[in-house]
């Protein structure tokens, strides 16, 4: 069985307001974290240690993110 990328041109309004609601998505937060990854990503260490470093930030980062919104 062959498994076929799956592609999308928009993004459902209800996932648009879930993000609004769930995440405190915004226009400007996205520019923002949108900078911040390109600024990670060109000074991050890509091994495969330095990889796990840069997942480990932004997952540790998320979940401060997430427990200060609530």
């Amino acid at each position: 069985m062959e498994i076929l990328p799956f592609h999308m041109d928009h993004v459902p309004e209800f996932f648009i307001r879930k993000c609004e609601l769930e995440l405190k998505e915004s226009p400007e937060n996205k520019v923002k974290s949108i900078e911040e990854l390109r600024t990670m990503l060109k000074n991050a260490d890509i091994t495969s240690s330095g990889s796990s470093k840069l997942a480990n930030h932004f997952i540790l980062k998320l979940k401060t993110e997430l427990l200060q919104s609530k």
